[in-house]
């Protein structure tokens, strides 16, 4: 017999049972909510989390899509991770640096050894958009290494 655990969705106020060690995306289908742009996080027990966090235990989730101020800094962030993935794959050598908001962006510093012309933002512009048709999954993956904690993979 397969364990369940329940759920309280924050969003409709709904109690669901869903299979123990589900993730929020599983979560998510299970409740039945139809957000406009889908959800990007969560807030877990108060506590944000990405979609592919797993539930073991009773929880309080509450959906976030990219209209909530953490859905939205969730979904940039995710944009920094595509950009430099692009960036590193279209130009050798490549350094990003991704800086302060400006306006209704932010400054990015693309250092690719030479002046970055419309066609270079052309080129990483469509290669970002087909990285997102791809809907590659974006992979954390934690280190001891002193000089960086944490890393971050896109792949296929």
């Amino acid at each position: 017999m397969e364990q369940t655990v329940q759920i309280l969705i924050k969003n409709n106020g709904q109690t669901i049972e869903v299979p123990m060690g589900a993730q929020l995306e599983e979560v998510y289908q299970l409740s039945g909510l139809q957000m406009e742009h889908g959800p990007i996080s969560a807030h877990v027990n108060n506590k944000v989390e990405g979609m592919h966090y797993r539930v073991y235990k009773q929880k309080e989730v509450e959906f976030l899509d990219i209209t909530s101020a953490s859905g939205s800094r969730a979904y940039t962030r995710t944009l920094f991770f595509v950009l430099c993935k692009v960036a590193h794959e279209l130009f050798d050598p490549c350094k990003v640096a991704i800086d302060i908001p400006v306006s209704n962006g932010y400054y990015v510093n693309l250092n690719i050894g030479r002046p970055v012309t419309l066609d270079d933002a052309g080129a990483i512009r469509r290669r970002m958009q087909e990285v997102v048709d791809a809907a590659m999954p974006i992979h954390r993956h934690e280190t001891t290494s002193h000089s960086s904690t944490a890393c971050t993979t896109i792949r296929k």
